[in-house]
């Protein structure tokens, strides 16, 4: 694990946020306007930065599990944990990042009675790129070329009710965002 500086968090997180330690933060509608929150709700979240290898996601996944668990939410341990596991094979395989001592950031954020969002941020500026026609359709008259990887964007896209990913100064986030009520988890706090 690499250690990430508090101030690049702000940076990254676009607002003020309260350090409670051990890599957990808040933010609220309290001290900010409803815009650094959706809605105003309180969030809080966890991050960890991790290093731009392949042992990485076993990490990462475990990470995520424990995170889910200290907030109740087991019941998307398996999503969040597929979507983690993708996102940061991604970063690992695909995003090289500029200056090789920029780690993965790992975030969940839980936005109270609202949703989860679980983000990866990398130091490679490259965007994802959903795959080709000939990926998520292969030909049935050549079924000795059937391409292999690059579907596990889609299925991230498929498990979570929104993927999305967009630059950022340094690097590029992606991040899965599960909303809540469909999981019976209205009333969290």
């Amino acid at each position: 694990m690499i250690t990430q500086d508090p101030a690049e968090r702000t940076a990254i997180v676009g607002s003020p946020y309260l350090d409670l330690g051990n890599g957990s933060w808040a933010l609220g509608s309290g001290g900010c306007s409803s815009g650094c929150v959706p809605g105003g709700a309180f969030a809080f979240g966890r991050d960890e930065v991790w290093a731009s290898v392949p042992a990485s996601v076993a990490g990462a996944r475990a990470w995520t599990r424990d995170v889910l668990s200290r907030w109740d939410l087991c019941v998307l341990s398996d999503d969040c944990e597929f979507c983690v596991s993708e996102l940061v094979t991604n970063a690992v395989k695909h995003a090289p990042p500029v200056d090789p001592s920029v780690g993965i950031t790992v975030r969940a954020w839980l936005w109270t009675r609202r949703a989860l969002v679980i983000e990866v941020i990398d130091g490679s500026p490259c965007l994802p790129t959903m795959p080709a026609s000939d990926v998520l359709r292969p030909s049935a008259s050549n079924l000795t070329h059937l391409p292999c990887g690059h579907r596990g964007l889609l299925a991230v896209g498929c498990v979570a009710d929104d993927l999305v990913w967009e630059r950022r100064e340094y690097g590029k986030s992606v991040w899965v965002r599960f909303v809540l009520g469909p999981y019976g988890l209205h009333g969290r706090p």
